[in-house]
């Protein structure tokens, strides 16, 4: 039911509203896409990726082997959803409804159809005869039992908009969500990831959603075999999957952990997997130089930012922020981590966010070091600053580039580096002075406005500025629940200008991925998170 997403849909989605869905449209697995979102390596002028071509029909017994960048911390979205954990759980489940990006027409997938019965309450038509892996049908009461379960763990801020003791079920297949205020792109949103559905039954049996997250269960076109603690993740194709129209080539995807960049491209080389995930992007080069490899950039909708903690006492003076924004080459960044692919950006909003302002004119980008000096010496610190930022191993080397710019000012910024876990769990705490994250841009309430909020709760707002100001709040409470659409969207305006004028937090660029796969390969698509999909991925045809 996905089509290949590009960069469009992120562009389109905050601001669609659609009364209804159109007729189910069949998936037609492509290549990346080819379009401006995309760019072949070798010719960076041409802006296009890939070429689409036709994949083989039917199914097989064959695996598809890929090196992922990192072991996920759960196979439950609703319990944690993020980097890894979308190129897995993408596999497992389904969203109510699916997007065309090229289109913006919202496609049926677990919910047929919906219906505004007033600004505050969405009555949805949902799919028969949908199973689940363990054989137990899809209802509506899981829909309910999903949307409750998101309001109570870590991934909350995506489900501040639902009132789940106003929502019922009208019959097994007919269901209405009640919201706290009104949210009118919403069945758009709900394409994302983070509203995959699952089974009332089975995590009521395992005694909550926690004790399934290494032992998930969902609807989608793989079901769970295995997870090997630091080595791989392995799953089968569900054969009784509602889409038999759109059945996985591969009978198995097996996903080897592979941690550092440059084995998982030497692994696609050898021909020891199909799939190389994120690899360096100093070898897109050499990897498209081998005839049987096809490999290349895709631009996302999200965007890289640098977060200053102000619960952190030397980040509370805004001199000292300021002399960290005067350090900061967003071209270095670009060069350095992404191969020159992506352009600046100030703050956390991505072009593709809905009220997105291009301020470079305004508040153009300038690296001041004798400024930054004289402003860490005004607030006290001429004698140095030391901050700690926290990383994952996909992160690293971003904060890296960081750590040497802030040399020379006269900050040492100390880097943990952690595992994926124990990294997210320090976020969740706020422990760390300095983190640089991306933000997605299909929700702007759910990511940038929450992220921007010294009121969210820390394990909401993972690895943000906790930025405490009642001139911010009442923007950001007019943005997420403004009257009208232009007076949401004014706010988002003026948000970003205080963002600017306090250096709440520093905006880097968009965020790139490389991707590399065989060259008889084809069907990658991408989610609206900018996130790859292998599930459609099938020998080109002939």
């Amino acid at each position: 039911m996905k089509k290949l997403l590009t960069l469009v849909l992120a562009l389109c989605m905050a601001a669609s509203v659609c009364t209804g869905c159109g007729s189910p449209a069949s998936s037609t697995p492509n290549e990346a896409p080819s379009n401006a979102s995309t760019a072949d390596i070798n010719e960076p002028e041409s802006g296009s990726g890939p070429e689409a071509v036709e994949g083989v029909s039917g199914v097989s017994e064959e695996t598809l082997r890929i090196a992922a960048e990192a072991e996920p911390s759960s196979l439950v979205p609703v319990y944690a959803e993020s980097n890894p954990n979308g190129r897995y759980t993408q596999n497992i489940y389904n969203t109510l409804f699916g997007i065309d990006l090229e289109t913006n027409e919202i496609l049926p997938e677990l919910a047929l159809d919906y219906e505004w019965v007033d600004d505050t309450h969405l009555k949805l038509t949902l799919r028969e005869g949908v199973k689940f892996h363990d054989g137990s049908d899809f209802t509506a009461a899981d829909v309910l039992y999903t949307f409750k379960t998101g309001t109570e763990n870590s991934i909350r801020a995506q489900y501040a908009f639902y009132d789940a003791e106003n929502s019922y079920a009208e019959n097994d297949y007919t269901v209405v969500l009640a919201l706290n205020y009104a949210k009118p792109n919403l069945p758009s949103i709900l394409s994302a990831g983070q509203y995959f559905i699952i089974s009332e039954s089975y995590t009521e049996a395992a005694g909550g959603v926690e004790n399934t997250i290494r032992k998930p269960n969902g609807t989608g076109p793989y079901k769970f075999v295995e997870w090997v603690d630091g080595d791989h993740i392995t799953f089968e194709r569900f054969e009784d999957y509602w889409d038999q129209d759109n059945l996985p080539y591969y009978q198995y995807q097996y996903h080897q952990f592979v941690t550092d960049s440059a084995s998982r491209a030497l692994a696609l080389e050898s021909g020891d997997v199909d799939v190389a995930v994120q690899p360096p992007s100093t070898s897109i080069d050499e990897l498209n130089s081998y005839d049987n490899i096809t490999a290349y950039a895709y631009v996302q909708p999200t965007v890289r930012t640098i977060w200053l903690n102000y619960d952190s006492e030397p980040l509370q003076d805004q001199r000292v922020r300021e002399a960290i924004r005067c350090c900061i080459d967003p071209q270095a960044y670009i060069e350095i981590c992404q191969n020159g692919y992506g352009e600046p950006v100030l703050t956390c909003f991505s072009p593709a966010n809905d009220g997105y302002l291009d301020l470079s004119g305004e508040y153009p980008f300038e690296v001041d070091y004798e400024k930054g000096k004289q402003l860490l010496a005004d607030a006290g610190y001429d004698g140095g600053l030391t901050l700690v930022a926290v990383a994952s191993s996909m992160t690293q080397s971003i904060h890296e580039v960081l750590q040497a710019q802030l040399e020379n000012v006269g900050i040492t910024l100390k880097i943990d580096v952690l595992e994926m876990a124990v990294y997210n769990e320090r976020l969740a705490a706020g422990d760390y002075d300095i983190n640089i994250g991306t933000v997605d841009a299909w929700d702007t309430s759910a990511y940038a406005l929450t992220k921007l909020d010294g009121r969210s709760d820390p394990a909401v707002a993972q690895g943000s500025s906790r930025y405490q100001d009642e001139a911010l709040y009442e923007l950001l409470d007019t943005a997420k629940l403004g009257a009208t659409e232009e007076e949401r969207r004014q706010a988002v305006e003026e948000i970003q200008r205080f963002i600017l004028d306090h250096c709440v937090c520093i905006g880097i660029c968009q965020e790139v991925r490389f991707e590399a796969i065989r060259s008889d390969l084809t069907g990658i698509q991408y989610d609206c998170r900018g996130w790859p999909e292998w599930f459609a991925v099938r020998p080109i045809a002939g």
